[in-house]
């Protein structure tokens, strides 16, 4: 009983892996055209190049801001939570 329930188990994780890798295959020709369009837009459009320019700025930059974002927020409630540990402890030894 056990044996049949992983085995089936191990089928359908196959399954869904073979699907996965098929979809890939199949999306990676339409993911392929986008440089093909940026270099064709380029020589004919040279502010679209600088509109690539500033997307792909801001796309790397957003993983770095909302990664100072997080440990900015989280700094500031440990500063207040050992703030207010101090007063705590100040406040019961007087």
């Amino acid at each position: 009983m056990l044996m049949s329930n992983f085995k089936n188990q191990v089928i359908r994780f196959a399954r869904q892996w073979a699907l996965c890798a098929l979809v890939i295959i199949i999306a990676a020709h339409v993911a392929t055209a986008c440089p093909t369009c940026k270099e064709s837009l380029s020589a004919n459009d040279p502010q679209m190049m600088r509109g690539y320019f500033w997307s792909i700025m801001f796309m790397m930059a957003m993983p770095f801001s909302i990664l100072t974002a997080i440990s900015t927020y989280f700094y500031v409630l440990i500063c207040k939570a050992r703030n207010l540990k101090d007063n705590e402890n100040n406040d019961s030894a007087e």
